[in-house]
């Protein structure tokens, strides 16, 4: 089997959306997992009340301003109640994932 590491311009890209769909070689932990698209966390943000990830489109495109695993406020005085998580970005990107192109042989 082909492996791969999450290609870098992929996760750079602003047009993608919700988590990666690839096919991963080991189970994907829990805490990498966006909390809204249930895929690993592309752009993973981390909610400041709860401490769930999300990916940064998932979190930006909820129609209301409540965490969906706490309910506490993610926008409050103007401020977002969450962050980057970087440490879980580095995670996800280390993940290894089957070639696109292994069906094929």
């Amino acid at each position: 089997i082909l492996l791969q590491q999450l290609d870098t311009r992929e996760m750079a890209s602003s047009s993608a959306q919700g988590g990666y769909e690839h096919e991963f070689i080991d189970a994907v932990r829990d805490d990498l997992v966006c909390q809204i698209c249930h895929l690993p966390a592309r752009d993973p943000q981390q909610t400041t009340c709860c401490g769930k990830v999300y990916c940064k489109s998932c979190i930006n495109r909820l129609q209301s301003s409540d965490c969906p695993n706490c309910e506490c406020c993610l926008v409050s005085e103007g401020s977002k109640q969450y962050f980057p998580d970087k440490a879980s970005d580095r995670r996800i990107k280390l993940l290894k994932t089957k070639c696109d192109h292994h069906k094929k042989g």
